[in-house]
């Protein structure tokens, strides 16, 4: 007896498109593409996703942070100020500005300086 069942990748659409990025986030590899799409989120000054917070405080502002990271310390704290638009986190760039701010430490003159 043969049973007529598709297997789950056939029921698959072909055509599936990937979970959609809000921003189109360019190569890290080119550099004046980033300056610009850098400068766009900043003159749009609109609600960011965590993908592009994580690219803008990476790219934009020298943090290394993964999108990953900054799910983590949403639920543990220490992270940048969010809000929610229904399920979704957003950031503001003030925020991120302000968390990067928080993360940079202060200028040095030498290496066995401390900080004040």
């Amino acid at each position: 007896m043969t049973t007529n069942r598709k297997s789950k990748k056939a029921l698959m659409p072909s055509t599936a498109a990937p979970n959609k990025v809000v921003a189109d986030i360019p190569p890290k590899s080119d550099l004046p593409v980033i300056a610009a799409a850098i400068a766009a989120l900043r003159q749009l000054n609109r609600l960011l996703r965590t993908t592009e917070a994580a690219f803008y405080l990476t790219e934009g502002r020298g943090v290394p942070i993964v999108a990953g990271e900054l799910a983590n310390l949403r639920v543990s704290g220490g992270g940048p100020a969010f809000r929610k638009v229904g399920r979704y986190p957003v950031y503001t760039i003030a925020a991120l500005d302000a968390y990067a701010d928080q993360r940079i430490g202060p200028e040095q003159t030498s290496t066995s300086s401390r900080a004040a």
